[in-house]
């Protein structure tokens, strides 16, 4: 059954490639997308209070914002591509990556970076290593 729907939604993707799959089906039907490098994810990816503690570099996650709030995820993967926003207020986020782009807001609050950086020199250090955030910064 998990693989007639994942083909299902492959096929209508197929002959409307306007209709993506959305991520909650790949994610539910193919977890191991968010350990495969360069994968792309379409629509709201919503890992809040997940056990997952890491995801693979590359990750693109389209039209659409990340939630991380409350897991247990250690790392943001280089090369993160975000279109919209970053929660991951109460996670366990210690170290920025590189060319970490975010084109809304990102919610760092209570995570081992709001003890280390400002909101200025978290969007500096970001910056430095190749990234961007588009919008505001909670730390």
């Amino acid at each position: 059954m998990t693989t007639n729907i994942l083909n299902l939604f492959k096929f209508i993707e197929s002959v409307r490639p306007k209709y993506k799959i959305p991520a909650a089906v790949m994610i539910k039907y193919n977890p191991g997308i968010l350990n495969t490098p360069n994968s792309i994810l379409n629509g709201f990816v919503d890992l809040q209070n997940s056990e997952i503690t890491s995801l693979a570099d590359g990750l693109t996650i389209n039209n659409a914002s990340l939630n991380l709030e409350n897991s247990k995820i250690t790392t943001l993967p280089d090369r993160l591509t975000v279109d919209g926003a970053i929660m991951a207020k109460n996670s366990q986020i210690s170290s920025i990556p590189n060319n970490l782009k975010c084109s809304d807001w990102i919610d760092l609050r209570n995570t081992p970076l709001s003890k280390q950086y400002s909101s200025d020199e978290f969007k500096k250090i970001v910056q430095d290593k190749g990234g961007y955030i588009d919008g505001y910064i909670l730390i």
